[in-house]
């Protein structure tokens, strides 16, 4: 995992020499393999060990090197507080959960978005742990799953069909086209999002193509899940399918993360 110094000093007064804290979080278990010079930015590549799921994020990171060296975490983040309002015509969705694969499921529908490329902070920032910036929709789940190690998703919600949305788990067999254009034939348990006739997500390896964000997106869902770590795996090693969402996942997620 690519670290950014000046990401973690959003949220500890890190004033000791990077290579000092170095190696105070490999002897914490969090290995920093190595660390390379880019603008003037120095960024840790850091191993994280199967038992510490809480290690594959900015925050999760910066709240070890608050212990680890007896500083204050910046906390005032997650105070923050959005202002809603009654609308006179929201959209809706129907959600069908199967909370013992899915325990947990949320989701905001985000009316008259507009599709373009993200602003310079969000884009360096995704350069820096090793992305590609796409657009202001893709990059923001990106930016959060590495920030907090919480797992976003963006549909197009016009094309969800009868806009309902079930969580079940795969029959087997069934076929599945990823947003990225490619087909897979699906073992049984997987988890799946249905609409109201096609499978439109593959939890939390890959979004469906037919509910993609694009450039004509007006209407978004926005979801946050937590999903079974067990069945994640099992899938991924089943199609020989890894993202970084289902690396985070298969660890285990903590269900403050959704």
């Amino acid at each position: 995992m690519l670290i950014p110094l000046s990401w973690l000093k959003e949220f500890v007064d890190i004033r000791i020499p990077f290579k000092d804290l170095a190696w105070k979080l490999s002897v914490a278990g969090l290995t920093v393999e190595s660390w390379t010079e880019k603008d003037n930015e120095i960024i840790f590549d850091t191993e994280v060990t199967p038992n510490r799921p809480d290690w594959l994020s900015i925050y999760g990171i910066a709240r070890e090197i608050a212990a680890v060296t007896n500083l204050k975490l910046n906390t005032q983040h997650s105070k923050l507080q959005l202002k809603s309002q009654k609308l006179k015509n929201p959209l809706s969705i129907t959600i069908k959960p199967n909370y013992k694969i899915v325990p947990r499921i949320t989701s905001v529908i985000i009316k008259n978005v507009t599709v373009k490329p993200s602003p310079p902070w969000l884009t360096k920032r995704i350069v820096q742990i090793g992305l590609r910036p796409i657009n202001n929709l893709v990059d923001i789940t990106n930016y959060v799953l590495w920030l907090y190690g919480g797992l976003l998703h963006v549909f197009d919600y016009d094309q969800i069909h009868g806009h309902v949305m079930t969580v079940e788990q795969a029959k087997g067999g069934e076929t599945f086209r990823s947003l990225d254009g490619i087909d897979y034939k699906l073992p049984k348990s997987a988890i799946i999002i249905k609409d109201a006739d096609r499978i439109i997500d593959l939890l939390p390896l890959k979004g469906g193509e037919n509910t993609a964000s694009t450039n004509q997106t007006k209407n978004v869902l926005l979801h946050s899940v937590v999903v079974d770590p067990v069945l994640t795996r099992r899938t991924s090693q089943a199609l020989g399918l890894r993202s970084d969402s289902s690396s985070v996942a298969e660890r285990g997620l903590d269900p403050n993360s959704a």
